[in-house]
Formats: C-alpha cells, sequence, structure tokens
C-alpha cells in the first residue's frame, strides 16, 4: 500500500502551491471530453495517439479531476499538518511560555519599601495610588516616572450613600424615612429627610432623581426637571 508524502507540494519551502481552478464542462467540450476518456481507457496507444491525449489534457484541464492533481490536494494537506505540528505548534507553546513569564512579572508587592529590590512589572501601592515598575529599581521611590508607570489614582472620598428603598407611586399618607423613593407624576425623587403628607415637589424633603426627563402634554410642575418632551405638540 502506497501513502502520500508530501513531495508533490512546495510548501513551505518552496513557497504556495499553484491549483488550477476547476469549472463545469461546456457543451462545447463534450466531444473533447468523450475522446480523451477513450483514449485514457486503451492499453496501448500509438504515438499520434498519445499526443491527441497530451494536447486534449492541455485543453480540458480546467474539467478533469486527475489521480495527479488529487495527491498533490493530499501532499498539500500533509505539509500543511507537518508544518503546523513541527513549527506552529513549538511556536505557540512558547509565546505561551514567554506571556506566562511576563505575567508572572507582575507582582502586587504591596506597599512600596525602601530598600527592596523591585523588578520590571513589580505592582506597588504608594500613598493610595498604584504603580508599575518600569525597570528593575532600588531605592527608587514612586512617583519617581523614570521608573514607575501610574497605573491607578486613589479616588476622593464621596459623601455617605443613601440605602435606597423602593416604596412605589407618592401617597400623601404614607410616612417616609431618608432614603425612600418613590415615583411622582411620571419622575422618580427619594426623601431626604423623614416626612409625612409633605409632596415630592417639596425641595425642603425631597429630592429629583437627576437626569430625567419629563414626557408629558402639561408643562412641567416641578421646577427643578431639567428635560420636557411636549407631546401636545
Amino acid at each position: 500500500m502506497s501513502y502520500l508524502d508530501g513531495r508533490r507540494s512546495v510548501f513551505p519551502e518552496g513557497g504556495y502551491d499553484q491549483i488550477l481552478e476547476l469549472f463545469s464542462l461546456p457543451a462545447s467540450q463534450r466531444n473533447n471530453m468523450k475522446r480523451y476518456q477513450e483514449l485514457k481507457l486503451k492499453e496501448n496507444l500509438s504515438t499520434n495517439e498519445q499526443d491527441e491525449l497530451n494536447s486534449l489534457t492541455i485543453t480540458l484541464q480546467h474539467y478533469i479531476i486527475s489521480e495527479e492533481r488529487m495527491n498533490l490536494f493530499g501532499d498539500i494537506l500533509i505539509n500543511m499538518q507537518k508544518f503546523f505540528t513541527e513549527n506552529v505548534e513549538p511556536y505557540i507553546e512558547n509565546k505561551k511560555l514567554e506571556f506566562q513569564a511576563e505575567v508572572d512579572k507582575m507582582t502586587y508587592r504591596g506597599d512600596w519599601q525602601p530598600n527592596t529590590q523591585y523588578f520590571k512589572k513589580n505592582v506597588v501601592t504608594s500613598g493610595g495610588n498604584g504603580y508599575i515598575a518600569k525597570s528593575d529599581n532600588l531605592n527608587q521611590s514612586p512617583p519617581n516616572a523614570t521608573y514607575w508607570g501610574q497605573i491607578s489614582r486613589k479616588g476622593d472620598k464621596g459623601d455617605p450613600s443613601l440605602n435606597i428603598n423602593f416604596k412605589g407611586a407618592y401617597e400623601p399618607s404614607m410616612p417616609y424615612v431618608l432614603g425612600d423613593a418613590v415615583t411622582f407624576g411620571g419622575l422618580w425623587y427619594y426623601a431626604k429627610q423623614n416626612t409625612i403628607g409633605n409632596p415630592p415637589t417639596d425641595a425642603t424633603y425631597w429630592e429629583i432623581q437627576t437626569n430625567q426627563t419629563l414626557v408629558s402634554d402639561t408643562q412641567p410642575f416641578d421646577s427643578r426637571i431639567t428635560g420636557w418632551v411636549d407631546t401636545s405638540l
């Protein structure tokens, strides 16, 4: 039993293989194809017949799937498999190792300390900010831009957050506490302090949710509304 070995393909050392495009046999070539098949089936060909077969092979090259063409295609696949196994896979594995080595360098070393050796891509914090080493260094404290690149910044202290508790549509008789949220007139409000009987339009007790647009056929009922889509037009 014989197996393909890739010898017909020039890939990869010789570049890329040239493969002729195939087409459906047109009616104008049917007689030539019939004659080609007759000659291929003959056991012995005269010199003239061999010349005729060679000529027909060239004429019909875009319509014939020959054993040589199939073998070439098989050899191309074999060489591609070899190339992937012998070149691509080792390359990928090597790059994975290189990448992991770089990732391993990005080690968080905690707060920056003097008299401590830091290596390129080590990560430290200093003054609440985060830094990554641009190169190996010793006793070069952040934010020395020659040795450190800032990757995070300490945020400003914000106001205490509210525990928002949605209470549904506003009810005049319901008591509300700080942080309760309601809807009123199609808009959102949240209580700034404990209240009962004071409508959400009362800025002493209620804060309107920012960046809201009223969609209504009447003018805004709250002066704090910044957007209005008039549906009466």
